[in-house]
C-alpha cells in the first residue's frame, strides 16, 4: 500500500501531466510539482540531494541553462487547467520567474560572449522590473512581507530608484525599522543622495547593537566614507559581535512565508 507522501507526489505528477480531473488535482496544490522543480533549478531546498519530483535534469547545468529551464517549468505550470493567478502557488511561480530572469541576466552579463547574450540579459532585466512593479501593485501585503528580496530584485534589475521608491512606500510598522534604515541608506548612497544616506545610516546605527551589524560591511564602509566627507554619522557600536556568518543579500529564488 502506498504511503500518503508517495500518493501526493503521484497526484502532483499526474495532475501536471493532465491525467487527473481538476477536482482531484485540487486536493494537492495545482502547481506544487512545477514549484518544486523550479526551486531545485534555482538552487533552493534540495539542490544537493535533488529531492524533487519528476524526470531528472542534466547534470551539470550552467546558471543560464538552469534559469532557462526554470522559466520553461513556469510556462508549463501556467498551461495547467487548474492554474489561477490568485493561488499562492501561482504567486510563488511569478516571483521565481523574476528570480530566474535576474539569475540568467547576471550570468549572461558575466559571460558576455556575444551581443545576443547582452540583448537577452537586458531584456530579462527589463521584464523582471515590469513584473516586480505588477506584483507589488497586485499583492501589496505579500510584497511587504518579502520587502527585502523585492527591493534587492529591483536593484539587481538595474532600477535602484524603483527599489528606493518601493521601500519608502512600505506600510508603517510592517518591518524591522533598523533594517529599513540601512537599506534606504545603501540605496541613497548608491544614487549619490549623500545627505539622505547619512540620515538613514545615523538612524540605523543609533538603533544597532554590535551583533546586528553582521552582514552590513558595505553599509559600514559607506558610512565611513560619508564621515570622511563631513557628515556627522555616529560610530558603529563595538564589542560582542563574535563570528559573523552573514549570507548573501539576495538569492535567486523565493520561498513564500507561511500565512
Amino acid at each position: 500500500m502506498s504511503s500518503p507522501k508517495s500518493r501526493l507526489v503521484a497526484i502532483a505528477f499526474l495532475s501536471a501531466s493532465g491525467f487527473l480531473p481538476q477536482a482531484i488535482a485540487g486536493e494537492a496544490r495545482c502547481t506544487a510539482y512545477h514549484e518544486d522543480r523550479v526551486l531545485y533549478l534555482l538552487g533552493c531546498c534540495g539542490d544537493l540531494v535533488a529531492n524533487y519530483p519528476g524526470p531528472r535534469f542534466p547534470d551539470p547545468m550552467s546558471e543560464v541553462q538552469r534559469a532557462t529551464r526554470a522559466l520553461e517549468e513556469i510556462g508549463a505550470a501556467r498551461m495547467l487547467s487548474c492554474y489561477s493567478p490568485r493561488h499562492l502557488g501561482a504567486q510563488a511561480l511569478t516571483l521565481n520567474g523574476i528570480a530566474a530572469r535576474l539569475m540568467r541576466a547576471q550570468a549572461l552579463a558575466i559571460r558576455s560572449a556575444s551581443e545576443s547574450d547582452m540583448t537577452i540579459a537586458v531584456a530579462d532585466a527589463e521584464t523582471a522590473q515590469r513584473e516586480l512593479l505588477a506584483f507589488t501593485a497586485s499583492y501589496p501585503a505579500l510584497a511587504a512581507r518579502l520587502w527585502h528580496w523585492i527591493a534587492m530584485s529591483f536593484r539587481r534589475s538595474g532600477h535602484t530608484w524603483e527599489a528606493l521608491a518601493f521601500v519608502v512606500r512600505l506600510p508603517k510598522n510592517c518591518c524591522e525599522q533598523s533594517e529599513i534604515e540601512v537599506v534606504e541608506g545603501d540605496l541613497c548612497f548608491e544614487l549619490g543622495i549623500d545627505e539622505a544616506a547619512s540620515q538613514h545610516y545615523t538612524a540605523w546605527l543609533e538603533r544597532s547593537s554590535p551583533d546586528s551589524l553582521c552582514g552590513h560591511s558595505a553599509a559600514l564602509r559607506n558610512a565611513a566614507e560619508l564621515r570622511r566627507l563631513g557628515f556627522a554619522i555616529p560610530s558603529a557600536p563595538s564589542g560582542g559581535q563574535g563570528i559573523c556568518m552573514a549570507g548573501p543579500d539576495w538569492r535567486p529564488y523565493v520561498s513564500l512565508p507561511d500565512k
